[in-house]
């Protein structure tokens, strides 16, 4: 039985019109709830740093010169701190520090040596961490450069001590991620007395407290030491992980 227009419009189009608005509403409800799920993934995620203790780098002794190794190294320690800020849990797959002797600016992307890198496997839930310990062995010559910015010739060198690396997790939604880390040394912060910035001769007190509250290792304001990001595929050592 033909059915009676309505509005001049006939049946068939309405049905049409209404089809086409029911799978209007669909879609919206779709891409609504998958922009949810993407903002509930950025909110909840892990967001792992890599930090380091106070007061940054450690000082120790010279390694006495042998025939293998005719140049003198300086033992220089620092202990980082792997922390989880997010919201769940996170897996920690591997770590890489290292120190960079150079001028500044350094190379955008890092160069990393991952011959140092560490693998590793620990779980951090919210607000948990883990050590990770470090030594490096710096020339003496380099490191008397570092401080004072001139070689044994007296010749003004720009050489910086810089500190780099990345920790690789895995959050709770499968995604890889990388974290990385870029310092510099500070030398002025190891000296027990008046600074270039200080605008007076402070006093014994507030030199005392400064030194005892030091931290010689500054955040690096050079593009790309610093981030956290998505992992390129074949970035880190988990991806044959099913």
């Amino acid at each position: 039985m033909p059915t009676e227009p309505v509005l001049g419009i006939p049946f068939n189009m309405w049905m049409v019109a209404l089809t086409w608005g029911i799978l209007s509403v669909a879609v919206i409800q779709l891409l609504v709830y998958a922009g949810m799920h993407r903002t509930s993934k950025r909110v909840e995620r892990a967001y792992v740093s890599m930090s380091h203790h106070a007061p940054g780098l450690l000082f120790g002794g010279v390694e006495t010169a042998i025939a293998d190794d005719p140049i003198q190294k300086e033992h220089v320690g620092v202990t980082m701190r792997i922390c989880n800020h997010g919201n769940t849990p996170a897996r920690i797959t591997r770590v890489l520090i290292q120190h960079i002797v150079a001028v500044e600016p350094l190379t955008n992307p890092p160069k990393y040596d991952e011959s140092v890198a560490e693998i590793v496997d620990v779980s951090l839930v919210k607000r948990d961490h883990f050590d990770d310990p470090q030594v490096f062995r710096i020339p003496v010559d380099d490191m008397k450069v570092i401080r004072s910015f001139r070689n044994n010739a007296g010749e003004c060198v720009p050489w910086r001590l810089f500190v780099i690396g990345y920790v690789d997790y895995i959050d709770q939604f499968g995604t890889r991620h990388r974290s990385g880390y870029g310092r510099l040394y500070y030398h002025w912060a190891e000296i027990k007395g008046p600074q270039p910035n200080d605008p007076g001769v402070p006093s014994r007190q507030a030199v005392e407290q400064r030194y005892m509250t030091r931290n010689n290792l500054v955040f690096m304001t050079q593009a790309g030491y610093n981030y956290d990001r998505e992992r390129k595929e074949g970035e880190g050592n988990d991806w044959n992980e099913s």
